[in-house]
Formats: structure tokens, sequence, C-alpha cells
């Protein structure tokens, strides 16, 4: 019997089973389960339990600890399964390949933050378990750093400030131009989190590298 479900964030993906799940337990007379998680007005369809940092859920021989993980969404979150070492890290962290985020700032520190629980597995909620949690995290960590460069180095290299558009141009000439849209998004977000750290700056949709002194 389902008592409680626990949610990471509110993605189509994660949630578009409740309605069948509270469907059958109607159907088949059966307690209604609560539903937990973080809470973000603007998405949220139905009344969650709101999930607050290091709340602890208990069933038997488990306890999950929440860990709150912005970044991939303003509401994601993280459970750390304490008996066992591990995490579920929902669409933070993936089994294969990189994941999407919409705040680039926050979602560093949200890696770092799961870093720091020095994680065995990480049971993550898209692709296969991954064994060794703390070396997949440093290869999150690493690989937006490296992108970070990647961006920085195509500005120094350029002798105008350049569009979004343009270092995706640069950067991922070796990949099929459907892709570039897609991946524009990651490189405006990286621009955004290089622009706080006062690495770059904008002027109008194009931009300079700050060490670059540009006639506009």
């Amino acid at each position: 019997m389902i008592t409680d479900i626990l949610i990471t964030h509110w993605h189509i993906d994660h949630v578009g089973g409740i309605d069948s799940i509270l469907q059958y337990t109607k159907e088949n007379n059966l307690p209604t389960p609560t539903i937990h998680k973080r809470l973000n007005p603007e998405k949220d369809k139905i009344t969650y339990q709101p999930i607050e940092e290091n709340q602890i859920y208990h069933t038997d021989g488990v306890s999950l600890r929440a860990i709150f993980t912005p970044g991939h969404s303003e509401d994601h979150v993280a459970f750390y399964l304490e008996e066992e070492n591990a995490l579920f890290t929902g669409d933070a962290v993936l089994g294969s390949g990189t994941s999407i985020f919409e705040t680039l700032n926050e979602y560093m520190n949200s890696l770092q933050k799961m870093k720091e629980l020095t994680p065995g597995r990480i049971y993550p909620g898209h692709g296969p378990m991954v064994e060794d949690g703390m070396a997949k995290l440093d290869e999150y960590i690493n690989h937006r750093l490296q992108r970070d460069l990647e961006i920085l180095e195509i500005l120094q290299k350029s002798n105008d400030p350049l569009t979004s558009m343009q270092i995706v141009e640069v950067l991922y000439a070796a990949y099929p131009r459907e892709l570039w849209k897609a991946a524009e998004h990651s490189i405006k977000v990286h621009l955004i989190k290089l622009e706080t750290e006062g690495k770059v700056h904008k002027v109008s949709d194009k931009w300079i590298i700050n060490n670059n002194n540009y006639k506009i």
C-alpha cells in the first residue's frame, strides 16, 4: 500500500503519474497517499505537503533526508538514503549524459552540496544507477567549469563581441545544426553565470569578455 509519495520537482515526467495513482487508490477504496514536494506555487497543479530542507522521511529500515538542490528547476529536491550513503538525484544528476538547468549558479552550488555528502551510489531520475557517485559529481562539475573556460576562450580570441548563437557555431561546429538551438540555451545560462562572476558583460545581444577593450 502506498502511503506517501516524494516528488523531486514539478516537471511533467515526475508528476504526470500522480493522477493515475490517486485514481487507482480511489477506485480500490485505498487510503489516499500523502504527496510531498518542495512548493512551487507558479507550477504546482495540486496541493502538496511541503518538503523542508533536511526533513527526514522514515519507513521500514529506511531514512530519506531531503536535500534542496535548485538549478535544474527552482523547486528541485534530492533525497539522501542514509542507510546506504546513496542519493536519489532526480534530474540534477543523470545516469548518462548531462542534465539541463535553469540557473547555473544554483545548479553548481547544488552539485557541490551533493558532493559534500560523499555519496557512494547515485540513483538518478533517468538512466542507469551510478556506482561511483563522487566520480559522477566531479564529472558534472568539471564539465561545466570546462564549458565556462571554452566560452571565455572563444570570446578572448574574437575580434568582435559575439552573440550566444555565434559562440554555439564555434563550440558546436562538429555537431549537427539541428542541435544548435538547444545548445544555445545552455550557452546563454553559462554566459549569465559568467556575467554574475564579472568575467563577461553584454551589450545589446552580444557578449564581451571583460579583459578586452572593445570600442562599441
